[in-house]
């Protein structure tokens, strides 16, 4: 695929992401900062500020946040802001939740799977657990096999107090990727193994 279409950027970024995945972090930051020599471009922006982030380069994941908010003013400006897409942003990195909720709840009526785990990922993040549980059993029906929303309901369920199906929902979404997310996957793995050791005192 990039042999053939060495300039499309979809291919390059899912190219940098398993760079990322396969800890080839240089290589990645590359491909990234490569799509966004073109132009700004969200996906590849929020890539390139996680990669910092993992990496404890603080100013520079500070730098593409930044870049983000400016880009999605200018998209809001000339009225082609994607609503969903900033609102997943807003909750991946726990900044403006009700902001994040507000631009979500667009969408809570939605059949899209992705929209549905996006509200629901971001009704966690403002408080909203039943909202949030609601709209991630509704996600979760559509069936669609994506590490990153039994990530979200693992957290959710954590935030309810049932702690198996916390459990069963984290162990599922590293079972798919275990490095789905160079933030998120980590994060998982350490949730998932505190509710073990919680899982262990409780049944002593």
């Amino acid at each position: 695929g990039l042999k053939l279409c060495p300039d499309h950027q979809a291919l390059r970024l899912m190219h940098g992401h398993i760079l990322t995945a396969l800890h080839r972090e240089a290589e990645a930051a590359t491909i990234f900062e490569q799509i966004l020599s073109t132009g700004e471009q969200h996906e590849a922006l929020v890539a390139l500020g996680d990669l910092h982030q993992s990496q404890g380069r603080t100013s520079e994941a500070a730098s593409c946040h930044e870049r983000i908010e400016r880009l999605h003013e200018r998209q809001r400006t000339a009225g082609n802001h994607d609503h969903t897409q900033m609102a997943r942003y807003y909750a991946d990195h726990d900044f403006h939740p009700e902001k994040a909720l507000q631009l979500a709840s667009e969408h809570r009526d939605s059949g899209n799977g992705q929209e549905l785990d996006t509200y629901a990922w971001a009704s966690l993040k403002a408080g909203k657990l039943e909202d949030a549980r609601r709209a991630i059993r509704r996600a979760l029906a559509i069936g669609t096999p994506e590490a990153s929303i039994h990530y979200h309901a693992g957290l959710i369920a954590r935030a309810l107090g049932d702690l198996p199906e916390a459990r069963k929902q984290l162990s599922h979404a590293l079972s798919l990727n275990s490095r789905f997310h160079p933030l998120h996957a980590p994060h998982a793995a350490r949730i998932l193994n505190e509710l073990g050791h919680a899982g262990v005192a409780a049944s002593r």
